[in-house]
């Protein structure tokens, strides 16, 4: 006796296109302006607003020209999914300066291993000028970024802000980028993996 559900229909075919009727049925069913998050957006202006305006005007800048290619990207991993990136600027051949919440891993609530830290200088999408792993790092010592000392815990108390800084020492020099020197006086804690994070 042929199935009611015809030759070809299997148990999971029918909840494979099940699935898919459900999904085609929430998409045509969803009216984005009964939606609450649309619902709080203004309509469109016919003058600019915001920050690009009603026309983009930004310009590209070459990521391999000065002062641009002073600046990079830190990669941060902890552990298989515990990554993250900030953004640093080389101040000399082996020092980078960043922010200090950045090399703070909130799962486990202290700084991160400087052996984590990976600093890319002068990035436009596949292509890089330079490259280091992070020796060490030095942070303020007065910079309170553990859970018990935040207001909240995605918050960070205001009067931490002036010391939410970081000093990256690489492992490689990258002196072959032109870069302006410039001399740093600075006291803090400093971290690296000898000493546990």
């Amino acid at each position: 006796m042929p199935s009611p559900l015809g030759p070809q229909m299997t148990l999971g075919n029918m909840r494979e296109k099940l699935g898919a009727l459900i999904i085609v049925m929430a998409i045509t069913a969803f009216e984005p302006e009964r939606h609450a998050a649309f619902a709080q957006l203004a309509p469109p202006a016919g003058h600019p607003t915001g920050i690009l305006g009603a026309k983009d005007r930004r310009v590209r800048v070459p990521s391999d020209e000065w002062p641009w290619s002073a600046i990079g990207r830190i990669n941060i991993v902890a552990g298989t999914s515990n990554r993250g990136m900030c953004t640093g600027t080389l101040v000399g051949p082996r020092q980078v300066l960043t922010a200090a919440h950045c090399l703070f891993d909130t799962r486990s609530n202290d700084w991160v291993k400087p052996s984590s830290v990976h600093f890319v200088v002068g990035q436009a999408q596949d292509k890089f000028l330079g490259h280091s792993l992070v020796e060490s790092f030095l942070t303020s010592p007065q910079f309170k970024f553990k859970l018990e000392d935040r207001p909240r815990y995605d918050f960070i108390d205001p009067n931490m802000v002036r010391h939410d800084w970081a000093i990256l020492t690489l492992q490689d020099a990258l002196i072959n980028l032109s870069i302006s020197s410039c001399t740093f006086l600075l006291t803090g804690r400093i971290s690296s993996d000898s000493e546990g994070g």
